[in-house]
C-alpha cells in the first residue's frame, strides 16, 4: 500500500482491519481456489519457474520465503 507520509497511520489501520475483520463468502473462495490451481499448473509447466521455486526453497528453507 502506498500512502502520503501523513496517511501512514490510516493506511496501517486499514490494512489491520482487512487482515483481522475480513469476511469471505464460500462461493468466492471456491472460485479463487480454481484460479490459484490454474495458475499453479501453468507455473509448474515452466521449467525455469519450477527451478527457481526449488532454489528459493532450498536457500530459505527455514525462512518464510522458502
Amino acid at each position: 500500500m502506498q500512502s502520503f507520509p501523513d496517511g501512514v497511520r490510516k493506511s496501517v489501520e486499514i490494512l489491520g482491519d482487512m487482515m483481522c475483520n475480513s469476511v469471505y463468502d464460500n462461493y468466492h473462495l471456491e472460485m479463487e481456489k480454481d484460479t490459484i490451481w490454474s495458475e499453479l499448473e501453468a507455473v509448474n509447466q515452466d521449467s525455469k519457474e519450477t527451478l527457481m521455486e526449488n532454489v528459493y526453497y532450498n536457500c530459505f528453507r527455514d525462512h518464510m520465503m522458502g
